[in-house]
């Protein structure tokens, strides 16, 4: 995990810097993005979803993204319910992957 740069294996040596939001699965983002990564590194996390936000806005699929594998619509739901900042882009991701 450590050789594939997954930000699981980063943040336990609290190097909040390193962490590689790029590699970050839909399911660490859906536990972990907001009471985690955004609480320790809330800059480059807003700033990751915000270059997010814009790619998908410019319908730039070689961009930034949120993943979404191993989350299922009512977990991104809930989430967006409680207000978390990457749902609605995970929602929009998970809406093109089924599509194709």
């Amino acid at each position: 995990r450590r050789g594939a740069k997954v930000p699981e294996s980063v943040c336990a040596g609290g190097q909040w810097g390193a962490v590689d939001y790029r590699r970050m699965s839909g399911l660490c983002r859906k536990v972990y993005g907001q009471s985690l990564y955004r609480k320790h590194d809330k800059e480059r996390y807003d700033a990751y979803l915000q270059a997010c936000r814009e790619a998908a806005a410019r319908g730039d699929d070689k961009g930034p993204k949120v993943h979404t594998g191993g989350v299922l619509p009512h977990h991104i739901t809930a989430a967006a319910e409680k207000g978390d900042a990457a749902a609605d882009l995970q929602w929009h991701a998970l809406v093109r992957r089924v599509a194709e």
